[in-house]
């Protein structure tokens, strides 16, 4: 791509204004794109005591994003304000979430209540020991803390983001594809109690990690993410793999042997989150795969994608007005709005760190009976936005812009009042 050059003629000479070329990396040469410092293009130095205008114009854009969010949840107020303010503070996953971080979990693999025949023990535990403990420092409120911490996980994560971006890409780029995800539709979770938030600045944190060669950074985030949410943790470490096999294999440079074997300090850290509640869970039940048994207890299991065709596409066809379809409406809509990133994604990959991770990131979900294709898993899968924020950034495509963001919004608002209301449209 061209780059346009600030430089300005001599008083007195009419010469064409000149461009610089600049020459991308291919996509999947790490050594110019992930393993070199020299490679990150050069950004303006903001003035001493003042924070960079790509932070101020991240946190900003996140906070828009978090009004609508709001104003959507009052508009369903209006809609059908709840018996309860808990029938929707800890709807869905966050019921589990906040349930361990009241109670710990099960001695027993079994379920919670008739009401709810599923385990605690199917939820990793960082996040809900983070939600306890900042609630015992706000007096005992985990509901309080669950939202107040996602709010301030959610932030930070946009920060993340635009930092990977800016790393591999151009500033305009990186602010662009910032202005897409904040507003992706999907980000509705990261104002409940989920875990996504926490999930996904451990893995912006340790692709950026990467990018910077920080080993053990890299591998004590990706333990922590491991700790967190499985499916985002199973990427992280697909791309830790990726940067590490090419850091090892890359010809000698006059370092030593020792300074060569350094990037697997990264690979033997990042197993560590999820050993330990692998081994947490087998000595609190006496079972060697606790978590793996209450997961089964959610039906989740690998069948490629079969669940997906036959229960989605079947509420449908057989009874439309099934509460099962709200659920298939919004992960067709999914499915929709992945095909449209993909087409980008293909024409304009990224560079190959960040291409394994969206990959994995997306496949392990949709190969899972109980996951899916959902939009959220989309919104985990954050650099598969890359491409299309750097062909939206043109000039001449400003309107265009304006236009997909609007239905970004539009699908935000609905698929936050549809979380709230309806029956199974869970997201």
């Amino acid at each position: 791509m061209l780059v346009e050059s600030d430089d300005r003629p001599p008083a007195g000479r009419a010469t064409p204004r000149r461009s610089r070329p600049v020459v991308d990396p291919p996509a999947g040469d790490l050594s110019a794109t992930l393993l070199d410092p020299s490679s990150r293009r050069a950004t303006s130095t903001p003035r001493k005591g003042r924070l960079p205008r790509g932070v101020v114009r991240a946190f900003g854009l996140y906070l828009a994003s978090r009004v609508l969010v709001w104003l959507a949840g009052l508009m369903a107020v209006g809609i059908a304000p709840p018996a309860r303010a808990s029938n929707w503070f800890e709807r869905w996953d966050s019921f589990w979430y906040l349930e361990i971080a009241r109670h710990g979990y099960p001695s027993v693999i079994e379920p919670l209540s008739q009401d709810r025949p599923y385990s605690p023990l199917a939820f990793f535990p960082l996040w809900p020991l983070l939600v306890r403990g900042t609630g015992n420092l706000i007096g005992g409120h985990p509901t309080i803390a669950a939202y107040l911490l996602n709010f301030l996980l959610a932030g930070v994560l946009a920060l993340l983001v635009r930092m990977v971006f800016a790393r591999v890409t151009d500033d305009r780029t990186a602010d662009v594809a910032v202005l897409l995800y904040v507003f992706f539709p999907g980000t509705n979770v990261f104002s409940a109690a989920y875990s996504e938030p926490l999930a996904l600045c451990l893995a912006a944190g340790t692709l950026l990690a990467l990018l910077h060669r920080r080993w053990w950074v890299a591998g004590i985030l990706a333990a922590l993410a491991g700790a967190t949410r499985p499916p985002i943790a199973m990427a992280v470490f697909a791309a830790l793999a990726w940067v590490v096999l090419a850091a090892v294999a890359r010809p000698a440079t006059g370092e030593d042997g020792l300074r060569r074997l350094r990037p697997l300090i990264a690979p033997l850290l990042a197993p560590l989150g999820l050993v330990a509640f692998a081994v947490y869970g087998w000595r609190h039940t006496g079972h060697p795969l606790a978590w793996r048994e209450a997961e089964q207890l959610f039906g989740n299991h690998i069948d490629f994608g079969r669940s997906f065709a036959t229960d989605v596409s079947g509420a449908i066809a057989e009874n439309v007005r099934a509460p099962a379809t709200g659920l298939a409406v919004l992960v067709w809509i999914s499915v929709a709005i992945l095909l449209v990133l993909a087409v980008f994604f293909v024409l304009r990959l990224p560079p190959a760190m960040l291409v394994v991770y969206t990959v994995v990131s997306l496949v392990v979900p949709a190969t899972t009976s109980a996951l899916m294709p959902k939009v959220r898993f989309l919104a985990a899968a954050f650099p598969l936005i890359l491409p299309l924020a750097g062909w939206l950034r043109e000039r001449g495509r400003e309107t265009l812009l304006g236009v997909v963001v609007g239905v970004e919004a539009s699908l935000l608002v609905g698929f936050t009042m549809m979380h709230l209301l309806a029956t199974l449209a869970f997201p």
